[in-house]
């Protein structure tokens, strides 16, 4: 389960109870629709409280994204990430101020801009969000199912993000309305919320099992009778993690053993007339390192001689 700030599980909590208090019987007495009516008013002031806090929180962590990106030199992946990030931060403050301007008409068609008095109108709600395909409940449904689709892209792995939020309006009073709305924006913000820490566990360095081996560099393949022969003796470790790390010998490809060792291969050229020849095979070792992309070199030198 992702790890959430106690903003996010708030205005969470909350639009489940929006989402339970979303319509005002007509059956009601005048008190007990006031009472009803003055509950949705304080749910909806207190969503739009939480809305505006994870506004400010997702909008941080767009920020870190850029550091972390920045940080590991602007690898390539990382770059891709934070567009991605970007996408969706910039889809989702869309939504939100398009649902933010939605509330602002009913509140000012309604005369509810200064101060709320007239919750239970129903005629105006219908003016204004009409139902059917053309209607604007039909375009906001329309961009909330755009949004979905660009999450369910973003983070394929999160089924239910892919799956848009339903704006339905029908016989809904001006609370109800402003509620839903409410509701809405902070279901759009959860998931948000949601996509941006999944593309945040993916930026950054990427962390490689190491194994160890003896090994030994040779200073010289070919050593004639009473010379010394020298090399050096070590622990050597790879780094390596199938599909992180991959090595080339004179630019053909390596096969790479479990422990992360290559295991070059490759004919030795003819002399032609020659009794021996001095060559040099050229390796490269590419690897992700600190989350960015790294390419290590080594020039091994050998001898070809004739057989005798």
């Amino acid at each position: 389960m992702p790890h959430f700030s106690p903003p996010v599980r708030r205005f969470a909590l909350l639009a489940a109870l929006a989402a339970a208090g979303l319509s005002t019987p007509a059956c009601q007495s005048g008190a007990d629709s006031d009472v009803a009516l003055l509950r949705l008013r304080l749910v909806d002031d207190a969503l739009l409280a939480g809305n505006n806090e994870a506004l400010h929180a997702n909008e941080g962590t767009v920020k870190l994204l850029h550091a972390l990106t920045e940080r590991n030199r602007n690898a390539p992946a990382d770059v891709v990430l934070l567009g991605q990030a970007e996408a969706v931060h910039d889809s989702t403050r869309a939504l939100v101020g398009h649902l933010r301007d939605v509330r602002e008409q009913l509140l000012r068609r309604t005369d509810n801009h200064v101060h709320f008095k007239h919750l239970n109108e129903l005629r105006a709600v219908a003016s204004l969000l009409p139902g059917g395909e053309q209607g604007a409940a039909g375009g906001l449904q329309r961009r909330l199912t755009r949004h979905a689709r660009l999450l369910g892209q973003v983070v394929p792995d999160r089924r239910a993000a892919a799956k848009p939020l339903h704006a339905d309006f029908a016989a809904a009073s001006v609370a109800s309305a402003l509620a839903a709305l409410a509701r809405l924006e902070a279901g759009v913000l959860l998931r948000e919320t949601e996509a941006l820490a999944s593309l945040q566990a993916r930026v950054g360095p990427t962390d490689l099992p190491v194994t160890a081996r003896a090994w030994a560099t040779a200073e010289a393949r070919t050593v004639a009778p009473g010379s010394t022969y020298k090399a050096e003796l070590y622990l050597a470790q790879a780094l390596y993690r199938p599909g992180h790390l991959t090595m080339t010998a004179n630019g053909q490809p390596v096969s790479i053993d479990a422990g992360g060792f290559g295991r070059v291969a490759f004919t030795a050229p003819a002399l032609g007339g020659a009794l021996r020849r001095q060559l040099a095979w050229e390796g490269t070792v590419r690897v992700r390192l600190a989350g960015h992309d790294t390419t290590f070199r080594v020039r091994v030198p050998y001898t070809v001689v004739r057989r005798r």
